[in-house]
């Protein structure tokens, strides 16, 4: 273990046990933590447990209300229509499309099939980040999640950015690092 007991960037005192500076957080230069990991490495190795967080907390957020939007219109496509009928500009937008109140009933349970389907597959791929495993499953059902919300631009732009998150979080998953000799 090195003798510096002063960061070198501020020079503010640091224990013989620390990794890095508690003022302004510059790793000590020679210092290793007990599983032998260097300063640098530690500070990576919570960065990407952040990134997992935050990927984790975005499925989340978008898994539950639209599995729980989805079943609703399934349930409820004709209750849906019915309120959407009710409004005299739209039965003259629908009339002026040629489009009928089973149509539109129809068209309600598809939208329902589609938001369930999209939170279920940011649901699966919540798991797969969550667990660690099957990385290539985690981005695929993250991608179709973000597909079949494209009614939304800001919901498919958001998902194409956790898609890529999870791309780069390969290493992350124990299935894709190296086997260990």
């Amino acid at each position: 273990m090195a003798d510096i007991n002063f960061c070198t960037r501020c020079g503010e005192n640091v224990s013989p046990e620390a990794l890095y500076c508690p003022a302004c957080g510059t790793p000590i230069e020679g210092r290793v933590a007990a599983d032998g990991r260097t300063a640098e490495q530690v500070i990576e190795d919570r960065l990407a447990e952040s990134r997992v967080s935050w990927i984790l907390m975005l499925l989340i957020i978008y898994a539950i209300p639209a599995i729980v939007a989805g079943l609703y219109l399934i349930i409820e496509k004709d209750a849906v229509a019915s309120i959407m009928m009710a409004e005299q500009s739209f039965v003259e937008f629908m009339t002026q499309y040629g489009m009928s109140e089973s149509q539109l009933r129809t068209y309600v349970g598809y939208i329902g099939i589609l938001a369930l389907v999209s939170g279920l597959s940011a649901a699966v791929s919540g798991f797969c980040v969550y667990k660690r495993m099957y990385w290539i499953i985690a981005v695929t059902a993250c991608a179709v999640a973000s597909f079949l919300c494209m009614g939304s631009i800001f919901g498919f732009l958001i998902g194409l950015m956790v898609t890529w998150m999870i791309i780069t979080s390969k290493p992350l998953f124990k299935d894709q690092q190296p086997a260990s000799q």
